[in-house]
């Protein structure tokens, strides 16, 4: 049996001139599978970065992008371990190991290298780098139309002598605030940070409701140029935890807000 079968495997090699491939094409493959691999496994490393810094921020983010952009990052996440998980599995005894153990070790493995993204600040960077298609620009954008949102962030220009407030948007316009609203514990945001604020325009004045400080957490810091010693570069909101209740509940009215001009 043993001899018939190794009689009709030569018989095929000669009948169809059957050659031997050369070592280099078989290198050449597995370093293209192992490269392939490797830019798999980054790519998911930095959906999963851009993820984890989205989930980070969810509240300064428009309610109807965060579902849509979080499931877009999710199957890109999917999409490359199984393309990294395909091409590990053809690299020389890859086949050895079941397509589960290298899907469930790439995951954990682009968990922790996304995280070391989000921690190092390099996945905001790479949002404010995207430019309008990151979330960053996209925040700044929900924060930047008061008529329609109730919402404004940026920081102070100027007090007027009428004790109005020139303050420049993230968008880079310039709106009149109505000093009289903000509280004393407010106050003490408005002179030198980029701050957030729910409330109303009308007649071309923007009336705030609450007030806190602009933050987009670590790794998209937005950070006062003239006030880069500070922790984090910004106080954080959770220093004083009245106005944190305060502003959150206010931020979950906007929109009642807007419609009838009133807090």
């Amino acid at each position: 049996m043993k001899n018939s079968l190794h009689n009709k495997i030569l018989e095929n090699i000669q009948k169809n001139n059957v050659k031997q491939k050369p070592r280099w094409q078989f290198v050449f493959k597995e370093s293209l599978l192992w490269i392939g691999t490797g830019l798999s496994l980054a790519l998911a490393s930095f959906a999963a970065g851009s993820f984890i810094f989205q989930s980070a921020n969810t509240m300064i983010l428009p309610p109807s992008l965060q579902v849509w952009l979080g499931i877009i990052r999710i199957l890109l996440i999917a999409l490359f371990i199984i393309l990294a998980t395909y091409q590990v599995m053809r690299i020389g005894r890859g086949y050895k190991r079941t397509k589960r153990i290298y899907a469930v070790v790439g995951l954990l493995l682009i968990m922790i290298i996304g995280s070391l993204l989000f921690a190092s600040r390099i996945s905001g960077n790479i949002e404010r780098g995207i430019g309008p298609q990151g979330l960053i620009q996209r925040a700044q954008n929900y924060w930047s139309n008061p008529v329609e949102t109730g919402l404004l962030a940026g920081e102070l220009i100027e007090i007027t002598e009428e004790g109005y407030l020139l303050f420049d948007s993230l968008d880079g316009g310039t709106h009149i605030i109505d000093a009289q609203f903000i509280s004393e514990q407010e106050e003490l945001f408005v002179d030198f940070l980029r701050v957030k604020m729910v409330g109303y325009e009308n007649t071309a004045i923007f009336y705030p409701c609450s007030l806190a400080p602009w933050e987009v957490h670590r790794s998209g810091q937005e950070r006062h140029l003239e006030y880069d010693g500070l922790r984090d570069g910004n106080i954080r909101f959770g220093d004083n935890k009245e106005l944190q209740n305060d502003f959150n509940n206010y931020f979950e009215r906007k929109e009642e807000i807007v419609r009838t001009n009133q807090c």
